[in-house]
């Protein structure tokens, strides 16, 4: 019987592969006719090269599990991967403005400094994506465009592998407590110090309810208030995509990966605050901000995995997004990309 390594990777966000993580349940190998099979966290590897795959994927025995941005840009640029779910965040993704500020609603953007960040030297920025579509969203709603307002760039020639320990890894020792500077000082100080009126919130979720409760922050627009399928960014939906290779020589793996997956989001729903305590460790925020930010039966269903209709249309919508900003360079159809066979199976 040989032995063969499967590597699955994350997002710090809620998810079935992050309560499995903390679980333990991909501690033991699992055993098919011909296979021992061993699952290792992506980040837990320490060559750069390596941990760049969480966004290209381009090696051959990776499950991904995470934004849908980086999913899309690796398959428009010739990954052979098959999407195989979607998740659907319900969670916080909005505008933040200082508690003094005399922004009161969007309506009163006009003429603000707004900042964006970017890494150019980056694959794929999903971070600059992620908030430009937030931006993009509010400014439409009330009327606007970019030209109304005045965007404050700020560059970082570092690529997010190169910055430090994944928080997400056996390495990292993070506090719940304090903000991640590593993520958020960027994102933070220019806002505090006057150097722009508004930012967006980044991650998803709790990391908005954290700013907002140690700064005072005032959130005066927020993405989930969309009907679910307007509401395509980073996070929604987040996706599941496997090797190709993998899947077709080696799908037991697969399915026993992903019933573990589906075994967790049930241990959610009956242990709520258990579960809550890996999340917040995630997200690098306290219990009770994480506890703010996901209710029951909301995180149920943000952790729930499926290939409904709405999340295709708005990943669909996602793509579409991505193309018309020249971030992917190739269009592709998202219907053949699908393969619905695992979820079929379990």
């Amino acid at each position: 019987m040989t032995t063969q390594t499967i590597l699955f990777t994350r997002c710090p966000i809620p998810s079935g592969v992050g309560i499995a993580y903390h679980l333990g349940s991909f501690n033991d190998n699992f055993n098919s006719s011909n296979h021992q099979y061993r699952y290792d966290l992506l980040q837990n590897i320490c060559e750069q090269s390596v941990l760049q795959n969480h966004f290209i994927h381009e090696i051959d025995n990776l499950i991904r599990f995470g934004g849908n941005i980086p999913a899309l840009y690796a398959k428009s640029n010739g990954a052979d991967t098959k999407l195989i779910g979607l998740a659907f965040i319900e969670g916080a993704q909005g505008l933040l403005v200082r508690p003094d500020s005399d922004i009161q609603s969007i309506q009163d953007l006009k003429g603000k400094k707004i900042l964006l960040q970017t890494r150019p030297n980056e694959d794929i920025d999903f971070v600059y994506v992620t908030a430009r579509k937030t931006y993009q969203a509010a400014l439409e709603q009330a009327g606007l465009t970019f030209d109304d307002v005045i965007i404050v760039e700020k560059s970082k020639s570092t690529k997010f592998v190169q910055e430090k320990v994944s928080s997400i890894s056996a390495k990292a020792h993070k506090q719940a407590n304090e903000i991640d500077n590593g993520k958020y000082g960027d994102l933070l100080n220019p806002l505090l110090t006057g150097e722009v009126d508004v930012i967006a919130s980044g991650t998803i979720g709790a990391p908005l309810h954290n700013m907002q409760h140690l700064f005072g922050l005032r959130k005066i627009f927020d993405l989930k208030d969309f009907e679910p399928v307007n509401r395509y960014n980073n996070s929604t939906p987040l996706t599941l995509t496997v090797s190709t290779a993998l899947l077709q020589n080696h799908k037991d793996a697969v399915i026993y990966f992903v019933s573990k997956l589906k075994q967790a989001i049930q241990f959610t729903s009956e242990n709520y605050d258990e579960a809550i305590r890996f999340i917040a460790a995630d997200q690098g925020v306290p219990e009770q901000i994480a506890h703010s930010a996901f209710t029951l039966p909301n995180i149920s269903a943000s952790l729930s995995l499926s290939l409904e209709p709405y999340k295709i249309k708005a990943l669909e919508k996602q793509k579409e997004y991505l193309l018309s900003l020249g971030v992917i360079p190739e269009d592709f159809s998202i219907t053949e990309w699908i393969d619905d066979s695992i979820l079929q199976s379990l």
